[in-house]
């Protein structure tokens, strides 16, 4: 999948090495945020001591984390914060050949005391695509585009609409998919970073035209899925596309029923959720048009 997952594309490298790659850091990412704690976690390359700058701006003042053992993957709680309060934070990481790597800084914002972020979160798409994008992979490409459609259909007003180009056993259009990154774009009410939706349910409302059902003995379908932190994926059941309506599409983390889920997949640090179409079995059917999704919410 084509998405930057912990900061992949932003990753802080040191340059202090004579030979050989150095080390690097993705960014790192807050969650399980309460009014006055949150875990912050990323990872680095190679083992390497960590600890976690903080404080109300950029100068931080804080330091959490110091006298651990080196590590690859790192997750560090901040505690003593106050309630509805902007953080800024960083993370340093030191190696054993003496190098010294720094993140980029990040924030994140604390709810009312005795909250826990998030109690519920909502992709609603009233007046945007609220960061949702296509994917690009050459073997998912049957979503063409991703864009959000105001006004009123269907008793629904302000929806996501992607697209679609499916066709059915075609190597790279039969089926494709649509995402958001929680570092980019977090629902409403809830802190950017990484969401612990473990066993909750996530679902979302998908509209699509008649055509878009396909071979009737072999329907295209929808499926909700999540990825965590360490790129790891599980995906819900497929629901077929029946009839021209709206229609309710679920997924729960770790769940009964789930169609795919990559051993160690960890539903309390998730960073991704999408919403995959794909084309019915050996189904060779095509349909060229839109389909709606809204009230995307877990």
């Amino acid at each position: 999948m084509a998405f930057l997952l912990a900061g992949a594309g932003s990753a802080c490298k040191s340059n202090n090495r004579f030979m050989g790659a150095a080390p690097s850091t993705t960014d790192p990412l807050a969650g399980q945020v309460t009014g006055t704690t949150a875990l912050v976690y990323w990872t680095t390359s190679e083992s390497m001591t960590s600890e976690v700058h903080y404080g109300l701006d950029s100068l931080y003042g804080s330091v959490a984390g110091t006298g651990g053992s080196a590590r690859l993957d790192h997750s560090i709680t901040l505690t003593g914060l106050s309630p509805s309060t902007l953080y800024h934070f960083r993370v340093k990481n030191h190696s054993s050949a003496g190098e010294t790597l720094y993140s980029f800084d990040r924030a994140f914002q604390t709810p009312e005391i005795g909250v826990t972020a998030p109690i519920h979160g909502q992709y609603g798409f009233a007046s945007s695509a609220q960061g949702w994008v296509r994917q690009e992979y050459m073997d998912s490409r049957a979503v063409a585009a991703v864009s959000q459609t105001a006004g009123t259909f269907q008793g629904r007003s302000g929806f996501l609409d992607l697209t679609l180009d499916l066709r059915g056993g075609h190597p790279n259009y039969s089926k494709g998919e649509a995402f958001v990154e929680f570092k980019n774009q977090s629902p409403v009410g809830v802190p950017m970073g990484f969401i612990d939706i473990d066993l909750r349910p996530l679902s979302a409302w998908v509209y699509a035209s008649t055509g878009a059902v396909g071979n009737v003995s072999q329907p295209n379908g929808v499926q909700l899925f999540a990825i965590d932190t360490s790129g790891r994926s599980e995906y819900g059941p497929f629901t077929v596309i029946s009839q021209e309506a709206w229609f309710q599409v679920t997924y729960t983390p770790l769940g009964g029923g789930n169609a795919f889920s990559t051993p160690g997949f960890d539903s309390t640090k998730i960073a991704l959720i999408g919403i995959k179409v794909g084309v019915g079995d050996s189904s060779v059917a095509v349909y060229q048009g839109p389909l709606y999704v809204d009230s995307v919410e877990f």
